[in-house]
């Protein structure tokens, strides 16, 4: 009889363990596999026996991380020593650089295969990372069409698999009823400190939009279950209604506007053809570290994949009450918004399809489990 055959899979973000869950269904279709993984709920759901829930200690800056960082190596050690014990087949990190490359490395010295989706945005920020994971890699599946040239080089194959998110995501006609309802939907992030400031803001333009607009509906779209508590007593009292992540494309299709907390999940509005306001405010000393290496002139995505300011961002000190209201305001009074914002989702789809991602990962996947 042959040995079972085991892969681990590793991320970090809300976002990558939607990704990794859907891997490891499709992978589970057609394979008797044991799935070591870090992760969180949807690894879970999709049948991996989970190390550590590393959604649930996600941060975004380096001092940030100093609040996790005895967890962190908590989770490095425990994983350590189980892929040194028993090494999987392959190996797929899915982003989360900060500790996917460190885990690179030492796959690498195990001798276990190495496929990383999502690599590094190093056309945003550090180039070198580049080079260090086109050495030791196996495989870099990207998912902007852009990418390639940044990992050749070095023993690793370069694919572009194009977005998750354009396989996620149904065309967006589908949704676009031609008809506008008065419905503001919140997007506030995955990370406590992205929660807490969003709501901060969120509590004092609450009061002063619905006295001028007292016909609107409002919705907030959870990340995770796991801050549903958070939201309940932060909101205590206010017209919002609560959903789950999974109805978030329910509670999008045909709402006026979106307030989305800077992340993939302005990919996901975008493509809605969904007019947004992206916002996002961290640690100042954060912010002013991540503006010297950065090297894009936008911060939300879809404003860096159309090179122009598609979506107005609110960023750091910018990202308050005053300024949130005047740019809601602005939207919701644009008759061209919606015929705009649908031009957008066409061009961004055109630049981020690129057949069906998932199938294509899984291929290469494949070749380790034969």
């Amino acid at each position: 009889m042959k040995p079972k055959k085991s892969i681990f899979i590793s991320t970090g973000e809300i976002s990558g363990d939607f990704y990794a869950g859907e891997i490891i269904k499709r992978l589970k279709e057609r394979y008797d596999l044991e799935v070591l993984a870090l992760g969180g709920e949807c690894v879970v759901q999709a049948g991996a026996n989970l190390i550590y829930d590393t959604t649930a200690i996600a941060t975004f800056g380096f001092f940030e991380l100093l609040t996790t960082l005895r967890q962190w190596k908590i989770v490095w050690n425990k994983t350590a020593k189980i892929l040194k014990c028993s090494p999987p087949s392959v190996a797929i990190l899915i982003d989360n650089p900060g500790f996917n490359l460190r885990m690179v490395r030492l796959c690498h010295q195990i001798g276990i295969p190495i496929i990383y989706f999502i690599p590094p945005q190093v056309w945003v920020w550090n180039r070198r990372r580049a080079a260090l994971l086109s050495r030791y890699a196996d495989w870099i599946l990207t998912i902007f069409p852009w990418e390639d040239n940044y990992f050749k080089g070095g023993q690793a194959q370069v694919k572009w698999v194009g977005h998750p998110v354009a396989s996620k995501i149904p065309h967006f006609n589908t949704f676009n009823s031609n008809i506008t309802t008065k419905k503001i939907v919140f997007l506030p992030g995955s990370r406590r400190k992205e929660i807490d400031e969003y709501l901060k803001i969120l509590k004092k333009v609450l009061a002063d939009f619905m006295n001028q607009h007292p016909d609107y509906d409002f919705f907030l779209v959870l990340a995770s279950e796991r801050y549903k508590n958070i939201f309940e007593k932060q909101l205590s009292g206010l017209p919002i209604n609560l959903k789950k992540r999974e109805d978030l494309y329910q509670v999008l299709s045909g709402s006026s506007l979106s307030v989305s907390c800077s992340g993939t999940i302005t990919l996901e509005v975008a493509m809605m053809g969904i007019p947004q306001i992206i916002v996002y405010r961290l640690s100042n000393l954060t912010y002013f570290l991540a503006r010297l290496f950065l090297k894009k002139r936008f911060i939300g995505l879809p404003n860096i994949l159309l090179n122009r300011e598609a979506c107005p961002e609110l960023i750091q000190n910018d990202f308050n009450s005053e300024n949130l209201l005047q740019a809601m305001e602005k939207i919701i009074n644009d008759s061209l918004i919606e015929s705009f914002a649908q031009r957008n989702a066409q061009e961004i789809r055109k630049t981020l399809t690129h057949g069906d991602t998932y199938s294509q990962v899984v291929e290469v996947i494949e070749n380790y489990l034969r």
